[in-house]
């Protein structure tokens, strides 16, 4: 049996030592305890032991609760105190091993362009949502979010319709919960409203939530002065253009000025709706790190086709990884039927 030890208590180690057969694997920051989860049948957490880097301890309590719901049944879940009082019933629980796999690792991105009309808003909700499709598969379903940053109207707000509450009461008011789409956690930009605000508390509020989920996916014209204060915390710059000439021009401005801030290696450019000889022609001496081809639009609104294309740039083999394990566990799961 494998063990996530996740607190201070130096008896459960002295338990756990003297057990058979028996894998300890100690951790106390949360990212550590994410990727132990699917490797685990017993977690022992004491949750005021954690150090919360770069997850929150909301976001492990609750991903170790679905860890361990009957839907799942993947493991167990104790405090020390819990443990120690009686040891031979949580080790000796019959836990089926499964086959373990590794998790997408938390990823901030953003999605930025000088220019409007380059699909930024349509892409970052499509990324979001085939994310958490794909992680559902995976037997229990990873938070994502897409958080907008404009000065002008919400375009997150026209394409999936006015939600509730606005992102001035969330952020006012903390005890309110924030709107989803199809399991998306969205936080669609009011500014107008927002920028009353304290600085400070905005940008804390946005930190505290980027800490609640895997994925994060950020909108953003640029320069915008929010994401600018979360500059630190981006693993990825995504310049989006299409083959547009003024779009690919500001592209290539857009590309120097972020690699010069955040270096070359988190900066990406991204051709959306590239298809045709003039689009060819168009990003002639264009750098393109991900071509994301014109997709037709369909009967089913927002069917992943283009988030798939940038999960599997970020994410790269462990990606591939999910998606196929997904279809293996789909087609075991029909010859059982």
């Amino acid at each position: 049996m494998k063990v996530l030890v996740a607190t201070k208590e130096r008896q459960v180690f002295d338990l756990l030592n003297a057990a058979t057969g028996v894998e300890a694997i100690a951790a106390l920051d949360t990212r550590r305890i994410y990727e132990a989860i699917p490797d685990t049948q017993l977690a022992i957490v004491d949750y005021d032991d954690l150090i919360e880097q770069p997850f929150s301890r909301d976001f492990i309590r609750k991903l170790l609760a679905l860890a361990s719901s009957p839907d799942v049944g993947r493991l167990q879940e104790c405090n020390s105190a819990e443990f120690i009082a009686s040891p031979q019933t949580y080790l000796k629980a019959n836990i089926p091993v499964r086959p373990s796999y590794q998790l997408p690792p938390k990823r901030t991105i953003v999605f930025t362009s000088y220019s409007g009309g380059t699909g930024r808003t349509s892409l970052s909700l499509d990324t979001a949502l085939e994310f958490v499709a794909q992680t559902k598969k995976r037997q229990f379903q990873l938070p994502a979010a897409v958080l907008e940053f404009t000065y002008g109207h919400s375009a997150l707000t026209a394409l999936v319709g006015e939600m509730r509450p606005s992102l001035f009461e969330l952020i006012s008011q903390p005890e309110i919960e924030p709107p989803q789409f199809q399991g998306v956690t969205l936080y669609p930009m009011d500014y107008d409203t927002v920028r009353s605000l304290p600085s400070e508390q905005v940008e804390r509020y946005y930190r505290q939530q980027i800490a609640h989920h895997v994925l994060t996916v950020i909108d953003t014209t640029w320069p915008q002065s929010y994401v600018v204060a979360l500059g630190n915390i981006v693993d990825l710059w995504i310049v989006l253009t299409t083959p547009r000439v003024d779009a690919v021009e500001n592209a290539r401005k857009l590309y120097h000025d972020l690699a010069l801030e955040y270096g070359e290696d988190k900066v990406r450019i991204a051709v959306n709706q590239m298809g045709g000889l003039a689009a060819s022609l168009a990003l002639m001496g264009l750098r393109r790190d991900l071509v994301i081809p014109r997709v037709p639009q369909g009967a089913t609104f927002f069917e992943g086709r283009l988030g798939r294309e940038v999960l599997r740039h970020v994410y790269d083999s462990v990606w591939k990884e999910y998606e196929t394990g997904s279809k293996r566990r789909g087609r075991l799961l029909k010859r059982q039927r």
